[in-house]
């Protein structure tokens, strides 16, 4: 919207009158004006990354990497955070796991978080003095319902 509550772009179709989302729940942008947006295709989570261009079209849709996700244990993508490289991060929480993208929304390389014993990541903060923080939350119903954690992380070359 501009400043006097007009709206500047709605982005609800694509150039075919196709849906765009089924249920968006996170965006972020890149220095290139591409959005990117996790749109969630069910109830249980299973979702994508969609890349929209300056215009509002398509550019790329991620929906997982094949050496992870499967039908067992398909992407689940939570939030989304744009680092000062133009790198997007993306939450996995279900397989415990950040996914890096380029800023065309690319897949470059996926860390496993349990490898340092960080799980169910849900949310993405950034500090300006090079430190990532991520919001780990608990499963429901579990007796670590109410104990939910929150990590702070140098990063290098992301």
């Amino acid at each position: 919207m501009d400043q006097r509550g007009n709206h500047l772009k709605e982005y609800e179709h694509d150039g075919n009158n196709k849906t765009l989302f089924t249920c968006h729940l996170s965006v972020t942008s890149s220095s290139n004006g591409n959005i990117f947006i996790v749109d969630w295709l069910d109830a249980g989570g299973r979702g994508r990354v969609v890349v929209l261009g300056q215009g509002g079209d398509v550019l790329q849709i991620y929906s997982g990497n094949l050496n992870i996700n499967t039908e067992r244990k398909p992407f689940k993508p939570r939030s989304l955070l744009t680092m000062a490289s133009e790198s997007i991060i993306v939450t996995d929480m279900d397989i415990h796991t950040l996914y890096i993208l380029n800023s065309l929304g690319q897949f470059i390389i996926y860390y496993t978080l349990l490898d340092i014993e960080i799980k169910l990541p849900q949310s993405l903060a950034l500090s300006s003095s090079g430190h990532l923080y991520i919001g780990c939350t608990c499963k429901h119903g579990s007796q670590d319902t109410y104990k939910a954690k929150f990590y702070e992380l140098e990063y290098f070359g992301i």
